[in-house]
């Protein structure tokens, strides 16, 4: 059975959350939507990609290097005006690096994209860090710990309640939901693997 993002915010119970740009929140998104690689046509592909040479030097591409797409926030808006996330993970000699990839329809059969490198953890935080992803206490541990420790989430939402979540791809197949409070400390871990 093949679990999406969508159904780790739904299990969150988590309803009107906002978030920036003109994307609906992912509690909004219907389940079994999210999947694996990309709706973008492969112009697109081929620009956004020459995007990430830019920012990772062409010697970081080679004929071994792989780069693994899953689509996290299916197309909004009306055709022609459509919106949507991809989270690319360069795989480029025994680096893996993560993109947030926004693509926006400028028209119909063309867009415009933005690249945003997601942030990774420093080896200084990182020994400081839990080993695994069950040792952070519901409780204890607080959004600005787990930010230090994982970097940036693939897709954050707040409900207008103050609480909100974090949604991180720890690899390649499975995805966690950080659950927080208003002041920030950790209520709930709930972690889901895709076949």
């Amino acid at each position: 059975m093949r679990v999406t993002l969508a159904a780790i915010v739904f299990a969150f119970i988590l309803s009107g959350c906002q978030t920036s740009a003109q994307l609906e929140p992912a509690s909004a998104i219907k389940p079994n939507v999210a999947s694996e690689g990309t709706l973008a046509n492969e112009k697109l592909v081929s620009d956004a990609t020459a995007g990430l040479q830019n920012i990772l030097g062409k010697a970081a591409f080679t004929s071994e290097t792989k780069i693994v797409k899953s689509v996290v926030r299916q197309p909004e808006g009306t055709p022609g005006a459509q919106a949507w996330q991809e989270m690319w993970i360069v795989d480029s000699k025994g680096t893996r690096t993560p993109f947030l990839m926004t693509f926006s329809e400028t028209g119909l059969g063309s867009a415009n994209f933005m690249i945003e490198k997601m942030r990774q953890p420093s080896a200084a935080a990182s020994a400081n860090c839990p080993k695994k992803i069950g040792d952070y206490k519901a409780g204890e541990a607080t959004s600005e710990q787990i930010k230090g420790c994982l970097g940036a989430p693939v897709d954050e939402n707040h409900n207008p309640d103050g609480r909100y979540v974090y949604l991180y791809e720890v690899e390649n197949n499975i995805t966690v939901g950080f659950l927080f409070d208003s002041s920030g400390k950790l209520m709930r871990t709930s972690g889901y693997k895709r076949n």
